[in-house]
């Protein structure tokens, strides 16, 4: 009697784990975007990159890469943002986030509009200008492989000089690369750093070595709110992040 009891109470476990793995399953929901981050200076030889964001109504959310349609005849880029919703225990919290959409290279000049999938309204625009030249890039610039932000804590002034940075480092693979400048320049949620390098020496007399670099660039103290640091590459690439400045 208690061996078929035993054997009732394991089957009905079993059972109702069975029926549960069909509902525990995390389930893809559309959700909202509320801003974009759109770097300046883009032309039809670039990769186009720029970022998205918006709320999560509490931590059982989990965005995913962006579907991106590109139409060049009305020129609009329609952004949809989907997210998994995993069941159990939610931290009930407006939860932000950002993801960096990649469009690759858009050969056809304009003002696109940046469209949200899920209402269809304009998030913004982007320009595309005309490349004045064959190469991936107008400059040469660094080969970046990582940045790093820095953030003053405490109590610091607006006004101190140290209270953001953004730190550059990667790495030459020859002894006739230098710094030339690091221009930065700054819209209304978005920051462009291009490092431009130049050749000291004709190539044919430059030796192969890896020179490690590490720079550091100083920005606004006064930036508060989000921030796409949109840091320019070799070979047509770039890094980014979004960083929340505070305030």
């Amino acid at each position: 009697m208690i061996y078929r009891v035993l054997l009732g109470v394991i089957v009905l476990v079993l059972a109702s784990k069975h029926s549960l793995g069909a509902t525990i399953n995390p389930v893809l929901v559309e959700v909202p975007l509320s801003k974009v981050f759109v770097p300046a200076g883009f032309d039809t030889n670039d990769r186009i990159q720029f970022a998205v964001g918006g709320e999560l109504r509490n931590s059982c959310f989990k965005v995913v890469a962006p579907e991106v349609k590109v139409d060049l005849e009305t020129k609009t880029i329609v952004v949809k943002q989907q997210a998994y919703v995993y069941m159990g225990f939610c931290l009930m919290m407006i939860m932000p986030y950002s993801k960096v959409v990649t469009l690759g290279v858009i050969e056809q000049p304009g003002t696109y509009q940046i469209v949200e999938g899920r209402l269809g309204r304009s998030l913004g625009t982007i320009e595309v200008s005309l490349a004045r030249t064959i190469e991936q890039d107008e400059f040469l610039y660094a080969p970046v492989s990582d940045v790093n932000i820095v953030q003053a804590s405490g109590p610091n002034s607006e006004e101190d000089p140290q209270r953001n940075k953004v730190v550059l480092s990667g790495s030459f693979s020859n002894g006739c690369t230098e710094f030339k400048e690091i221009r930065v320049s700054q819209n209304e949620n978005t920051i462009v750093v291009q490092p431009i390098t130049i050749f000291k020496e004709q190539m044919s007399e430059c030796k192969d070595e890896k020179i490690e670099f590490l720079k550091t660039v100083v920005l606004d103290p006064k930036l508060k709110g989000d921030y796409l640091v949109h840091v320019r590459s070799l070979n047509g690439a770039a890094l980014n992040k979004v960083v929340d400045f505070g305030g």
